[in-house]
């Protein structure tokens, strides 16, 4: 299941920077997050992901909850 920003509240970007394509490489990091069941529960661990990669300054392209993606 592909879950858009605007369906799990994403705040805006504070910028936005165009990627030159095919990319030289990609970094993969593993949270270690607890699941989520549902939507609710879900968002809420998204939003907090968001806040903190965008308080920290590292940028997330893709994001993967167990059985949830984030694009």
């Amino acid at each position: 299941v592909i879950v858009r920003r605007s369906e799990w509240g994403a705040r805006p970007p504070l910028r936005t920077v165009a990627m030159n394509t095919p990319v030289p490489f990609v970094v993969i990091h593993h949270a270690a997050s607890g699941s989520c069941t549902n939507k609710s529960s879900c968002s809420s661990m998204v939003k907090n992901f968001q806040t903190h990669h965008m308080i920290t300054n590292v940028r997330i392209s893709l994001l993967l909850i167990k059985n949830i993606i984030q694009v």
